[in-house]
C-alpha cells in the first residue's frame, strides 16, 4: 500500500511539474510579462524546461520576436545556449528571424556573444554559418546595433567577433578596440584584439596585448591558448620560433640491466658427454640490479616559416639524455638531433622530420639509428573535443656490437583523444603495429600494442596522468637455448603527479611498471623506474 503511495506522489509531483513548464509556455503565448512573471514565481525551476520541439519558453518568446519578455525571461534565469531539436540557440532563431530588439537584448544581457558556437568558424555551426551567409546577415544587424548604442560591451563584442569569422581584423579591432576604452580589464576583448592584430600581420601589437593579459591570474588552459597566441605573434615578427626544456631528476630503478626474474631458466635440452641439461643458473651479475641516480634531459627546437604563417615550416630539434646511476655499468647516454618540414594547416598539421639518433650503454657505443618519423594530427570541426594523431617510423639501426641486431624497424601507430571541459580532462587510446627486421631471425619479430591513458587538471595548479600499453611480439626463429618459440607480452604502466610552480617551472612525479613475460624465461622480467624531476620550459 506504501509503495502505491509513493508511486502516485511521484506521478503526481512530475505532473505538476510538466503542468508548472507548460503554465510558463502558455503565458508567453499570451505576450503579457505579468502572467509570465506569475508563472515563473509559481515554479521558476521549470524556466527552462522545453516542449516536443525541444523549445524553452525563451525560444518561444524570441519566435514572437517580443522583447520586453525575453528581457524578463533572461532577467530571471532563462538560459540562453539550450538548442532546440533543430539545433538553434534563441540567438540563433532571433538571427533567423531579424528580430533586432531580441538579439539586443540576448548579445548585453548575456555571454552568449562570447559563446555561441555561431561567431566561430572553426565549429560546426559558425561554419554552416559563413558558408550560408547568416554570418554576414548578423554581422550587418550588430553593426545596426553599434550605431544606435556604440557603448555596448556585449555588442561590440559579438560584432567584432562576426568580422574575425568573415577575415576582415579592421573592423574587428575597432570593435575590440571600443571595448577597451569602455572596460579596460576586459581581458577576453583584449585577446580577441591581439587575435585581429595577428590576422592584419600587426604582430608587435599583438605582442603587447598578450603580454597585459598574461599579467592576470588565468586557468591553465587559458593560459596555454594564450601563449600560443603569442608564440603565433613572435613568428610572425621574426620568422624563427624557439622553444625547449630542461629536466632534472632524481630516480630509482628497480632492474637497470633488464634481469630476469627467475634464478634457474628452463632451456631445451642439451647433451654434454651424456648429460642432459634442462636449465641453466643466472649469474649473480646477471641478475636484476636495483639502483639509484640522477637523470638529465634537454632538448631545444627552432621553426621558422617558409612563407606565409601557419603554412610551410621547417623545423630542428635536438634532444640529450643521460643518466648516472650507482651502479655505473649500467648508465645510458641518448644524442639525438633532427630536421624536417612541417605543414600547419585548419585544425591540424603534418610534420616529416628525419632524425639521427646516438646510444650509449655503460659507457660504450652501442648503435646509430637514423629514420623517418612522420606525424598527423587533426582536430574535426564537427567533433568537438576529438582529436587524432597518426605516427609512422621507419628506422635503420646500426649496432655497434651485437651486429646480430642490425636492420630495420618500422611501426604505424592511430591514437583518438577527447577532451572534456574546454580540455580540463582527457581521455585516449590506440594501437600500434610493429615489424623488427634484423640480421638474425632470432631478434626479427612482428608485433602489435593497444594503449589508453587519461589526464586531468586538478585545483592548485596540479595536473595528474596516467597511461597503459600493452604489447604482443612474436619472434621469427627460436633462439638455439629457448625451450620452443619465443612469444614476449609487455604491460606498461605510467602514473604521474605535476605541480606547476610558474609558467615556466613543474615539479613531476612519476612511477613506471614494465612487467614483460616471455615463452624464454631468459627474457621475463620486472622493472619499476621513481623519478621526482623538476623542468624548466624556456
Amino acid at each position: 500500500m506504501k509503495n502505491r503511495i509513493y508511486q502516485f506522489v511521484i506521478v503526481l509531483v512530475c505532473s505538476s511539474r510538466l503542468c508548472w513548464g507548460a503554465e510558463i509556455q502558455d503565458a508567453v503565448g499570451t505576450g503579457d510579462p505579468d502572467k509570465v512573471a506569475a508563472a515563473i514565481n509559481r515554479n521558476s525551476a521549470a524556466i527552462n524546461q522545453v516542449d516536443g520541439n525541444g523549445k524553452t519558453p525563451l525560444h518561444l518568446a524570441v519566435e514572437k520576436n517580443d522583447a520586453r519578455i525575453v528581457s524578463l525571461l533572461l532577467s530571471r534565469g532563462a538560459d540562453p545556449r539550450i538548442k532546440d531539436r533543430l539545433g538553434r540557440t534563441p540567438l540563433r532563431i532571433a538571427v533567423d528571424a531579424e528580430s533586432i530588439g531580441c538579439i539586443k537584448i540576448i548579445v548585453t544581457k548575456t555571454a552568449v556573444g562570447y559563446l555561441d558556437p555561431l561567431f566561430d568558424t572553426r565549429l560546426k555551426e559558425g561554419q554552416e554559418a559563413l558558408n550560408d551567409g547568416t554570418l554576414a546577415k548578423v554581422n550587418e544587424m550588430l553593426g545596426r546595433l553599434v550605431r544606435l548604442d556604440p557603448v555596448s560591451e556585449g555588442i561590440n563584442f559579438a560584432y567584432g567577433l562576426s568580422w574575425l569569422s568573415l577575415g576582415d581584423p579592421a573592423p574587428a579591432g575597432a570593435a575590440f578596440d571600443r571595448i577597451l576604452q569602455i572596460n579596460p580589464k576586459n581581458d577576453r576583448a583584449r585577446v580577441e584584439l591581439a587575435r585581429a592584430r595577428i590576422m592584419a600581420k600587426r604582430f608587435p601589437e599583438a605582442k603587447k596585448e598578450l603580454r597585459k593579459v598574461l599579467t592576470a591570474s588565468l586557468p591553465p588552459a587559458v593560459r596555454q591558448s594564450i601563449q600560443a597566441y603569442l608564440d603565433e605573434a613572435g613568428r610572425g615578427i621574426s620568422r624563427w620560433y624557439y622553444s625547449g626544456d630542461v629536466t632534472v631528476a632524481g630516480l630509482h630503478d628497480s632492474n637497470a640491466n633488464i634481469g630476469p626474474d627467475s634464478d634457474i631458466i628452463a632451456i631445451s635440452p642439451i647433451n654434454m658427454f651424456g648429460t642432459t641439461i634442462r636449465e641453466l643458473n643466472v649469474s649473480e651479475k646477471s641478475q636484476p640490479v636495483d639502483t639509484f641516480g640522477l637523470s638529465l634531459a634537454a632538448s631545444a627546437r627552432a621553426m621558422c616559416d617558409l612563407g606565409e604563417p601557419k603554412g610551410w615550416m621547417m623545423v630542428t630539434d635536438a634532444d640529450l639524455y643521460r643518466n648516472i646511476l650507482k651502479e655505473n655499468d649500467y648508465e645510458v647516454m641518448s644524442l639525438q638531433a633532427g630536421i624536417g618540414p612541417k605543414l600547419m594547416f585548419n585544425r591540424g598539421f603534418i610534420q616529416v622530420p628525419f632524425r639521427a639518433r646516438y646510444l650509449e650503454y655503460g659507457g660504450d657505443a652501442l648503435a646509430w639509428l637514423y629514420g623517418l618519423y612522420p606525424f598527423f594530427a587533426y582536430a574535426p570541426a564537427d567533433l568537438k573535443g576529438l582529436s587524432f594523431i597518426t605516427s609512422l617510423t621507419a628506422e635503420l639501426r646500426d649496432f655497434d656490437v651485437l651486429t646480430a641486431r642490425d636492420g630495420c624497424y618500422f611501426s604505424v601507430s592511430e591514437i583518438a583523444r577527447k577532451s572534456f571541459a574546454g580540455g580540463k580532462y582527457g581521455i585516449y587510446g590506440g594501437a600500434e603495429l610493429i615489424h623488427d627486421h634484423t640480421d638474425s631471425a632470432v631478434y626479427e619479430y612482428n608485433g602489435f600494442g593497444v594503449i589508453a591513458g587519461a589526464d586531468a587538471r586538478l585545483p592548485w595548479k596540479v595536473s595528474a596522468f596516467g597511461e597503459a600499453r600493452y604489447y604482443c611480439r612474436n619472434y621469427k626463429d627460436k633462439d638455439p637455448l629457448a625451450p620452443r618459440d619465443r612469444e614476449d607480452d609487455q604491460f606498461m604502466i605510467a602514473l604521474g603527479l605535476s605541480k606547476d610552480i610558474s609558467d615556466r617551472f613543474t615539479v613531476t612525479l612519476t612511477e613506471n611498471m614494465i612487467d614483460n613475460n616471455s615463452s624464454f624465461e631468459l627474457y621475463e622480467y620486472k622493472r619499476y623506474i621513481t623519478t621526482l624531476s623538476t623542468s624548466w620550459r624556456f
